[in-house]
């Protein structure tokens, strides 16, 4: 018999802490003798009680501990920082007692006589010690996996890495020495590992080509005081622990986590910031994760700054000591896709002590690893290329500091921000295609931004991947493209308006990352919650147009944007002289003579047609 005198295990305890879950109420009390089922007030102070709660089992409890403590040599004091805790084993030898069959059959007698004891209303059959054990082995073996607490899991993978990794450069070195140079460990390019994950901590015994969706609310618990891996949604499924062992693979992170939206992600990391602390974020940012800054973590008594990221002088200035926990960085920007020097960044930002999260929605860690630059935290907006189809919303989160990642767990169950199943599902089918989509649409925005570039409609030109931009050598140094975003302004709202309104092939809406190419004016739309005086300040102007590349054919995207501009050229104002589209060719905000002579040859067009108009209507 292996029996516990205490109502609850002391490691039981330390796991229900780990996995950020409650332990039963009953069975342990917190430094002030008060009955709790947070294991941290037990952990702290607090103690575990015995398995009766009476006296009995107090002294039983003594007597356990002294058999096995001291009499073997274990710790008596501190046994956690002894790492040794002691055992003793009792083994009788029936056979020394007498009779051995005599003895196996009084034995049976009792045993038969405890399974025959009447039993209470909604009991079906008294277990003796061991057979629960032994019949849960038996289904363990039947189903070939044994479920793991996810957190555990985690640990036993990053334990294992890490010995890995030690074994492995003692035998590089072992090999260097004999003149053998070790083989490289495979390793699959990410756009494979979208299709092929590593194995997770979630075992599908069926081996269904596709994950399985665990559409529930609640887990059915091995005993009444016992947890399995699972227990409820809000605190984990399988499903949702397949996209974030998943993600975290592609992020190169220890933990990645699904929440129910970008922003929910978002909210959470401000969250990591106590009240009297301080954020750092950019001027140019999404127009909710603004709101939020502006109007939700100041009621939380956190302060925000908002600084032109690109200026790391006024980045570092903007840092108050002490009190800057956290810094918001986006790049490229929404929407005038500025970039940000994100290491530069994130050393002044670890020198002041503070936190630095990259909202990398519009790159991916298909183009831009932020953990792999320095960053604490990898924010994704999910809704965007991992869904991919508009169909789903949801936000990811991914961190390498173990440490951190509990804090983000513990708030994201406390919260419950989780993402659900069926979304969860869908987004691990849309990973599968990520790569795909992503890259069709980049190599389309690519395109038409060169488009745009030379149009004489178009004063400035937004594109991180654009030759000449400023930012672009700075993204090619972090980033592996420029995106499927970009956006141009015409200096004129209502001629954006036009280009927007006459377009046949674009959406009108917000978001990006659908594979349906999409257009607005973030003024009026993703960014209307800003208000009009600080988007001016902030150097955001009303003709701004987006552009989200889709997987269309590029050739008929372009032509569909053209005919869009040559009817919205009709409103235009004839442009003065000196401006342009300000890509950075050519120099300054001037245009070039070509782009000059296009632009002279447009409005020709459009006085000889208004003429044509003018004398038909006076024959008429």
């Amino acid at each position: 018999m292996d029996m516990a005198t205490a109502a609850y295990a002391w490691f039981g305890v330390l796991e229900a802490k780990t996995a950020g879950r409650s332990i039963p109420l009953g069975v342990a009390q917190d430094a002030e003798g008060n009955i709790t089922e947070d294991p941290s007030k037990v952990l702290d102070g607090g103690a575990i009680r015995v398995f009766d709660g009476s006296h009995k089992g107090s002294n039983l409890a003594l007597m356990v501990e002294l058999l096995a403590g001291p009499l073997v040599g274990a710790a008596v004091a501190d046994k956690l920082e002894a790492k040794n805790w002691g055992n003793l084993v009792l083994a009788v030898d029936p056979e020394l007692l007498g009779d051995r069959d005599a003895i196996r059959a009084r034995t049976q007698a009792v045993l038969d006589r405890v399974k025959a004891a009447p039993t209470l209303p909604g009991v079906d059959e008294i277990l003796l010690p061991g057979e629960r054990g032994a019949r849960v082995a038996a289904q363990r073996l039947t189903s070939g996996m044994i479920p793991v607490e996810p957190n555990l899991y985690r640990g036993l993978k990053l334990a294992a890495s890490k010995a890995a990794s030690s074994n492995g450069a003692a035998a590089a070195a072992n090999g260097a020495a004999n003149g053998a140079a070790r083989p490289a460990a495979p390793r699959y390019k990410l756009s494979t590992l979208l299709l092929h994950p590593e194995p997770g901590s979630v075992t599908d015994p069926y081996g269904a080509s596709g994950p399985p969706l665990y559409q529930t609310a609640t887990f059915a618990q091995p005993g009444a005081t016992e947890f399995g891996p699972y227990d409820y949604t809000r605190s984990g499924n399988p499903t949702r622990t397949m996209l974030e062992e998943q993600w975290a693979a592609l992020e190169g992170a220890d933990r990645a986590f699904a929440f129910t939206s970008g922003m929910a992600a978002i909210a959470v990391v401000t969250r990591l910031v106590a009240a009297g602390g301080h954020i750092v974020a950019g001027d140019d940012i999404y127009g909710g994760t603004s709101r939020l800054l502006a109007n939700v973590v100041p009621a939380c008594g956190v302060d925000v700054t908002n600084v032109d990221m690109t200026d790391l002088s006024a980045v570092r200035s903007a840092m108050i000591p002490g009190r800057t926990k956290l810094v918001i960085v986006e790049s490229p920007t929404n929407p005038r896709m500025q970039v940000c020097d994100i290491r530069a960044i994130v050393s002044a930002a670890h020198a002041a002590g503070a936190l630095v999260v990259v909202d990398n929605s519009f790159m991916t860690p298909l183009f831009q690893r932020p953990l792999d630059l320095g960053a604490d935290i990898s924010m994704t907006s999910g809704t965007k290329y991992i869904g991919g189809h508009g169909d789903t919303t949801l936000g990811m989160l991914a961190t390498r500091d173990p440490e951190l990642g509990k804090r983000v767990y513990f708030l994201q169950n406390s919260e419950g921000a989780g993402l659900a199943p069926m979304d969860c599902w869908l987004a691990l089918r849309g990973l599968k295609t990520m790569a795909l989509r992503l890259e069709r649409a980049a190599a389309n925005a690519a395109k038409m931004a060169d488009w745009l570039a030379a149009h004489p409609l178009v004063t400035r030109i937004n594109y991180a991947g654009l030759q000449g931009t400023p930012g672009a050598e700075l993204h090619r140094a972090q980033a592996s493209s420029g995106g499927a975003v970009l956006s141009f302004t015409t200096g004129d709202v209502e001629v954006s308006k036009a280009i927007v309104e006459e377009t046949k092939l674009f959406k009108v809406t917000v978001s990006f990352g659908n594979v349906v190419s999409l257009i607005s004016l973030p003024c009026y739309m993703s960014h209307a919650s800003i208000p009009a005086e600080v988007r001016a300040a902030r150097g955001l102007p009303d003709d701004l147009v987006r552009i989200a590349c889709g997987i269309e054919d590029v050739d008929d995207l372009i032509s569909d944007l053209g005919q869009a501009m040559e009817k919205a050229a009709r409103l235009a104002k004839p442009a003065a002289a000196g401006t342009g589209n300000g890509s950075g060719n050519g120099g300054g905000n001037g245009v070039s003579d070509a782009a000059a002579e296009r632009e002279a040859a447009l409005l020709a067009r459009i006085a000889a047609l208004e003429a044509r108009l003018d004398a038909q209507g006076a024959g008429r």
